[in-house]
């Protein structure tokens, strides 16, 4: 019975260890998918705000894809400027792509493009796109 007790407590060890493994991965996860959700209310909100702000040209500086997550996705990165009263502002947004050909396309094509960017009145650091011509 002792053998048999030396051989139960590893695979009890073991099991343990497995489903607090399980469990942290579980929380990791749902941890990150609360935080991109909120990243994209956020967003959402912000352009939906958008609407009535004013409007200026603006210019693509840079644009690239990589891939998202464990390479099930790909997402386009494009830094823009333009100019309110003189002073000069950038952000970035972000496109997301299944197919890395499609996010390929995107960025060789934007890099081409112009921008209609519109601008929060008060805190013209504050952007969204809103038109790529």
């Amino acid at each position: 019975m002792a053998k048999l007790v030396a051989f139960v407590a590893p695979l009890h060890w073991w099991s343990y260890t497995l489903h607090a493994v399980v469990e942290f991965a579980l929380l990791m996860a749902a941890t990150v998918a609360i935080a991109y959700g909120i990243g994209r209310l956020k967003w959402g909100w912000r352009s939906h705000g958008s609407a009535h702000w004013p409007e200026v040209g603006g210019r693509v500086e840079k644009a690239r894809w990589d891939y998202v997550g464990q390479e099930s996705s790909t997402a386009a990165e494009v830094w823009y400027s333009y100019e309110v009263n003189g002073e000069r502002y950038g952000q970035v947004f972000e496109r997301d792509f299944v197919d890395p050909d499609q996010a390929t396309d995107y960025v060789m094509a934007i890099r081409e493009k112009e921008l209609r960017i519109r601008y929060r009145p008060d805190k013209p650091q504050e952007s969204v796109v809103s038109t790529v011509v």
